[in-house]
């Protein structure tokens, strides 16, 4: 598959052009882990892990 019709592909199926960008130098930086969905950040859980042991 050329460069051209990776990038192609999935633009017309709703895939933005960056986005294909971005995993294909995280798969080679990383190799197949990098494409492994990663925490996005976010604010920290509130309920303590004693909590949830309560919980649980």
């Amino acid at each position: 598959m050329t460069g051209r019709r990776l990038v192609k592909r999935p633009v017309l199926q709703g895939t933005d052009r960056q986005i294909v960008r971005d995993w294909v130098l995280r798969f080679n930086a990383h190799g197949p882990a990098g494409l492994i969905d990663r925490h996005g950040g976010g604010a920290a859980r509130r309920i303590t892990p004693s909590v949830m042991e309560a919980l649980a």
